[in-house]
């Protein structure tokens, strides 16, 4: 973040201008100044709540002693004689998506809500690798443990997606791979889910694609209605494509 260019600080000289001679009085009047201005900001910036620690996104501008020309502006999470808070860098999650198609081209998802407002929405069953795992073998484990399936005829992987957000104050950068699988219509049993897992997995429905496009709640992706509608009249993409947030 850029500062921008300082501006010098009028003189009490007569008429506003500087005089012609400076001596020791003048010397003293601006370091007299300069103290008291330095002060002045960092009484300002102890009497800051401590919740300004969560606002790292926000900007301040301040004013800041400058031995050159009295002040200049910054804008603060950069001011080199200030201590910052660091933003959050979100973790990395590597994990799969599993479309589980039905024999009438009917989807399953499972519906969620976002901690922080309630807002529902719907997506596949899937969640993150393990340690050294191989994708298609998570894929298989996720479906079981959140559907209660073993043994999922895992088909190609079709499409990839990328991620970033908020879950529970923890920022996630989240690379998803996104398989296709064909099942009988089935009710899942999620036995297998840890508790924390079961209270985000609030629902499960079977949808059509028209169900989808016709769908009030959040989708995930977002565009999943126009996606799937096109996977299943294409088929397979010859390779893996991005389908966004």
């Amino acid at each position: 973040m850029t500062a921008t260019p300082a501006t010098a600080v009028p003189s009490t000289g007569r008429g506003g201008a500087e005089p012609a001679t400076t001596g020791t009085a003048t010397a003293t009047r601006r370091q007299t100044a300069t103290s008291s201005a330095a002060e002045q900001v960092m009484r300002s910036f102890s009497a800051m709540p401590s919740t300004l620690g969560r606002l790292p996104d926000e900007t301040m501008s301040i004013l800041l002693p400058s031995r050159a020309v009295g002040f200049a502006r910054l804008s603060s999470p950069v001011a080199p004689c200030l201590s910052v808070w660091p933003m959050q860098s979100p973790r990395r999650r590597d994990s799969v998506r599993v479309l589980l198609l039905d024999e009438c081209d009917r989807l399953l998802l499972f519906r969620g809500e976002q901690p922080d407002s309630g807002t529902a929405f719907w997506f596949p069953p899937g969640g993150g690798l393990e340690p050294g795992e191989d994708v298609r073998a998570a894929a298989e484990r996720e479906v079981r443990e959140e559907t209660g399936l073993a043994g999922v005829p895992l088909g190609p992987e079709v499409w990839r997606r990328r991620h970033v957000f908020t879950w529970r104050g923890v920022a996630w950068d989240q690379r998803e791979r996104w398989f296709v699988a064909r099942v009988a219509r089935f009710r899942p049993d999620g036995a297998g889910l840890a508790a924390a897992e079961r209270a985000d997995l609030t629902a499960w429905r079977w949808w059509t694609v028209e169900e989808l496009a016709a769908a009030e709640d959040e989708l995930v992706p977002r565009d999943l209605a126009a996606r799937l509608r096109a996977l299943l009249a294409e088929g397979p993409p010859p390779a893996p494509i991005d389908v966004g947030v």
